[in-house]
């Protein structure tokens, strides 16, 4: 029972971190200027790389999860 409980806890974390981490990647996705056929972009790598972070984690967690719900 407890385990059940600790693996869907485990799994709504990895739902909710993973989420957090996409709409983060789609809201620092940088600025961009065109002019012409030239267009520059601009992007912030730090914060591009803490969003993967947040993606690594929840799948990790994920992982977790599934894991504890299977184990017998």
């Amino acid at each position: 029972m407890i385990k059940k409980v600790i693996g869907i806890l485990l799994i709504a974390g990895a739902l909710a971190t993973g989420y957090y981490g996409i709409h983060q990647l789609n809201e620092n996705s940088g600025a961009s200027l065109k002019i012409g056929n030239v267009e520059l972009g601009v992007t912030n790598t730090k914060e591009r790389n803490q969003d993967y972070v947040y993606l690594g984690i929840a799948v990790l967690l994920l992982g977790g999860g599934i894991y504890v719900l299977t184990k017998k």
